[in-house]
C-alpha cells in the first residue's frame, strides 16, 4: 500500500452527522463538503464493526489513505496486513483459515479486491463463509456489480464482502475542499522540494476548482509538483504554469457564474464552517487548517469575512 503524508486534520460532523466523533484522519480526507463529512461517518461507523468490510472509490482518490485513517480508529493491539489481489493464494488461505482469532482480532487488507482471479474469489467467499480467520477488508477502483453483471466477479462475494461499504468521495463532489487543500498538499510540496512560493494566484485558483480531476488526488498532487517546478522560487504559481488542459478550464468549466467569485465563495463556505465549529476563534481554526493564524487572518480580510455578531454590530453604528 502507498501511505499518505503524516499530517493529519480533525473533522467533526454536523447536522446529521452529529453522530460523528472528532478523530484524525489523512488531511486529503478532511474537509468541510458534505461528501466528505460523510464519508468520515461511514469510517467510523465501519471501526466499530468486526464484519467484512468494503472500500470503494475511483482511482486516486486516497482509498490507501481511508484504510489508514481506520487503522487508527481500531483496536489498536490489532494487528494488520495489506496485501494485494494477487498475494491472496491458496497457501495463505488455508494459513487463515486454520487460525483461530487471538486476542486483538487480526485484519486483512486486500487491495484492488476487483483484481482477484476466479479461483482466489472462490477461496475468500468460503474464508467469509466459514467467518473463520481475519476480519477481511477489501478495497476496490471497480463497480463491482457490474462486474458481477460481466461474469467477472462472484454475487455471493460481493454480498458479503460489500454488506458494509465506505466510499471514499471523488474530488469532483467535493470541490469545496480543494483550496484548503490545494494549500496543504503545495506546502507539503514545497518543504519536500525546498522550492519555495508565495501560494497559489486566483486565477490559477480558478482553474483548479473548475477542473475535473478524473485522477483525483493522485492528479492534484501531480498537478502542483509541475506547476511548483516551472514557477520561478518567492513567486505565485500563476496560470501559465499549469498544464494546457488546466489552461483551458475556465473556457470549458461548467460554472455558469465567474470562476474568480465561484473559487471565492468555496473557499469562503468552507473556512465559515470550520470557525463556526471553533467559535471563531481563529487561533483554534488555524490548527485545524494547518496553516498559520497570520496566514487564516489575512485570507479572512482578503475575503472580506467577520464575525457574524462584528458584522451585524458594524453595519448597525452611525456614519
Amino acid at each position: 500500500m502507498v501511505h499518505g503524508s503524516p499530517l493529519r486534520s480533525t473533522v467533526l460532523g454536523r447536522n446529521v452527522l452529529d453522530s460523528a466523533p472528532r478523530f484524525s484522519i489523512p488531511f486529503e480526507l478532511s474537509g468541510g463538503s458534505l461528501a466528505i463529512r460523510r464519508f468520515v461517518v461511514q469510517l467510523e461507523t465501519a471501526s466499530r464493526s468486526l464484519d467484512p468490510l468494503l472500500i470503494s472509490g475511483e482511482t486516486g482518490v486516497g482509498k490507501s489513505l481511508a484504510v489508514e485513517a481506520l487503522h487508527g480508529l481500531c483496536d489498536e493491539r490489532a494487528t494488520w496486513r495489506s496485501i494485494g489481489a494477487d498475494g491472496f493464494d491458496e497457501r495463505l488461505c488455508s494459513r487463515l483459515a486454520g487460525d483461530r482469532r487471538a486476542p486483538g482480532f487480526a485484519v486483512l487488507v486486500i487491495d484492488e479486491t476487483g483484481d482477484l482471479s476466479g479461483a482466489a474469489q472462490r477461496r475468500l467467499l468460503c474464508l467469509l463463509v466459514a467467518r473463520d480467520g481475519p476480519r477481511i477488508i477489501g478495497t476496490t477502483s471497480r463497480d463491482l456489480s457490474a462486474c458481477v453483471l460481466r461474469g467477472t466477479f462472484l454475487r455471493g462475494l460481493l454480498d458479503r464482502l460489500g454488506g458494509h461499504e465506505v466510499r471514499v468521495p471523488p474530488l469532483r463532489e467535493r470541490r469545496e475542499d480543494l483550496p484548503v487543500l490545494v494549500e496543504r498538499i503545495l506546502g507539503e510540496l514545497v518543504s519536500r522540494y525546498r522550492r519555495p512560493v508565495r501560494g497559489v494566484a486566483p486565477e490559477a485558483l480558478e482553474r483548479l476548482v473548475a477542473h475535473a480531476w478524473e485522477g483525483n488526488l493522485r492528479e492534484l498532487r501531480h498537478e502542483l509538483a509541475r506547476a511548483l517546478l516551472l514557477t520561478a522560487p518567492g513567486d505565485e504559481i500563476r496560470a501559465a504554469a499549469l498544464s494546457p488542459e488546466l489552461r483551458r478550464s475556465a473556457t470549458h468549466g461548467r460554472f455558469t457564474s465567474s470562476l474568480r467569485q465561484r473559487a471565492r465563495d468555496i473557499e469562503r463556505s468552507m473556512l465559515a464552517r470550520v470557525l463556526e465549529r471553533h467559535g471563531w476563534n481563529v487561533s483554534a481554526a488555524a490548527r485545524e487548517l494547518k496553516i498559520s493564524r497570520v496566514g487564516l487572518s489575512k485570507k479572512l480580510r482578503v475575503l472580506d469575512m467577520k464575525r457574524p455578531a462584528v458584522a451585524a454590530l458594524a453595519a448597525a453604528a452611525p456614519c
